[in-house]
C-alpha cells in the first residue's frame, strides 16, 4: 500500500490507482479500491501509459474472467520507483532519486503535471527533423520504437521551442481531428497509427474509441455511433488513427 504522507497529491492518487490494477488486474476493480469513477481511471491509466518511454500495460483477452489488464515488468519496475519517489517527496519534500528508473519515474511525474484541454496527450522522442525557410516537420518515435507521429510547425516555433533531435516532446492532439478507418487506403493524411480497439463508450450522438497501438499508447477519437455502427468497431478489431501532421501539437 501507498505510505500516507505529503508530497504531491496527483502522484499519490496515481500511485494509488496502479497499484490497484496491478493487485486486480482489471480496471474496474482498481477504479472501485482506488476510489475512481470507471472512466477516470481508464483516462487517467492511459495518459500514464501514454507519457512513458516504455510500455506499461499488458492487456489479457479470454480466460475465466474475460481477461484483463496488468503492468508490464517494466511498468511493474517503474511502479516501485514511484514509490521511492513518493518517500522521498514526503521525506525531504523533493526528489531524490539516483537509479536510471528512479529518473524516469521522475520524468514521468513531470510530465504529468502538464495541463491540456487536448484529449490525447503522448509522449515521443524526437528522431528527424525536416525544415525549410518557413515550416518544419518533426517526427517523433513513440515507445514500441517503431511507430511515429508528425508533426508541422513553424521554423519560428521551432526556434521558440528549442527542439533537437533527441529530445522527449509532447503531441498534444484533439480526438475531433481523428479519423478512424478498417481499411487504410491512399489517404493524404500524414499520421497514421494501427492498432486495435481497446474500447468504445458511447454516447447519445457521437462515441468516444480508444485504438490500443504497439507499446501500451492509445489514442482516441470522437466519431459518429452511425460510423461505429458501419465500420464495427468493438474491441479487439484491428483500426487505424489517421490525423493531419498540422493537428498536431507540439509541447516540451
Amino acid at each position: 500500500m501507498t505510505p500516507a504522507h505529503g508530497g504531491d497529491d496527483r502522484l499519490i492518487r496515481d500511485l494509488r490507482l496502479l497499484e490497484a490494477l496491478e493487485a486486480h488486474g482489471s480496471i474496474n476493480a482498481a477504479a472501485e479500491a482506488a476510489g475512481m469513477g470507471y472512466r477516470s481511471a481508464w483516462n487517467r491509466i492511459e495518459r500514464i501509459a501514454n507519457l512513458s518511454t516504455v510500455p506499461l500495460l499488458e492487456r489479457r483477452t479470454g480466460g475465466r474472467r474475460g481477461g484483463g489488464t496488468r503492468l508490464t515488468p517494466a511498468g511493474q519496475q517503474l511502479l516501485t520507483a514511484w514509490r521511492r519517489l513518493a518517500e522521498e517527496q514526503a521525506r525531504l519534500g523533493e526528489a531524490a532519486g539516483t537509479a536510471e528508473t528512479d529518473a524516469e519515474a521522475l520524468a514521468l511525474t513531470r510530465r504529468l503535471a502538464l495541463r491540456t484541454s487536448a484529449r490525447n496527450q503522448i509522449f515521443g522522442r524526437v528522431t528527424r527533423i525536416r525544415s525549410d525557410a518557413v515550416e518544419v516537420e518533426v517526427c517523433l518515435t513513440l515507445a514500441d520504437g517503431t511507430q511515429e507521429i508528425a508533426s508541422v510547425i513553424t521554423a519560428e516555433s521551432l526556434r521558440e521551442l528549442g527542439i533537437r533531435e533527441g529530445d522527449g516532446v509532447h503531441a498534444l492532439i484533439k480526438a475531433s481531428t481523428v479519423i478512424i478507418a478498417t481499411d487504410v487506403a491512399a489517404v493524404s493524411a500524414r499520421n497514421r497509427l494501427s492498432g486495435r480497439v481497446a474500447r468504445v463508450v458511447p454516447g447519445t450522438v457521437n462515441a468516444e474509441v480508444v485504438i490500443e497501438i504497439p507499446g501500451g499508447q492509445t489514442i482516441a477519437a470522437t466519431i459518429t455511433r452511425d460510423s461505429v455502427e458501419r465500420l464495427g468497431l468493438a474491441p479487439g478489431v484491428a483500426a487505424t488513427a489517421l490525423f493531419k501532421a498540422s493537428s498536431v501539437i507540439l509541447g516540451i
